[in-house]
């Protein structure tokens, strides 16, 4: 080895060229006659036992979609309508939640949903605000009208729908007859 040169790896340094043979060129591209026997990934599994025949139709799941749907209107989008609600909305606490309601002079109602990582990661908390906006979409008509922000505590990971429904309709009840004052 001469003085100065750098270390050689092994000693094996081979000189590789630059261009690829035709052949190497697409060499990611499956060819024409490659094996066809395996599935190409964007096929469901084959279910087992036996299937469900009476499923709705295109349309008809969209049209039961759009009427189960949380519309805009219904729901509380800015940062600064949360504050206001915070601000001077009537604030109830539960076991796990807490409702804070502001009235509205035009009598609608919304929601918006406020789920820290203490109640759990992101599953749970996702899980926790499903339950909470169809509690509010099945009932929004008979709770007071008005802004409402739920906030969870670290309890409402685990409950149920049954039990997030009851205690969120006490809550708003016991909201709006605070406001009746």
């Amino acid at each position: 080895m001469r003085a100065g040169a750098p270390p050689s790896r092994g000693g094996h340094e081979t000189n590789l060229p630059t261009e690829q043979q035709a052949s190497e060129e697409n060499a990611r591209i499956p060819s024409a006659d490659g094996d066809a026997g395996w599935s190409r990934g964007d096929q469901a599994p084959a279910r087992e036992g036996s299937q469900a025949p009476d499923r709705l139709g295109a349309a008809e799941a969209a049209a039961l979609s759009r009427a189960q749907r949380f519309p805009r209107k219904l729901r509380l989008r800015q940062r600064r309508d949360f504050l206001r609600v915070e601000r001077i909305g009537r604030r109830v606490g539960g076991a796990s939640f807490v409702v804070l309601l502001q009235a509205r002079a035009d009598g609608a109602s919304r929601l918006g949903i406020t789920v820290s990582r203490r109640v759990g990661g992101a599953v749970v908390r996702n899980r926790v605000k499903r339950l909470v906006r169809e509690t509010f979409r099945r009932r929004w008509r008979d709770l007071p009208a008005g802004d409402a922000v739920v906030i969870a505590r670290a309890a409402a990971g685990r409950l149920d729908a049954a039990a997030v429904g009851e205690e969120l309709v006490n809550l708003w009840r016991r909201a709006g007859a605070a406001q009746g004052r």
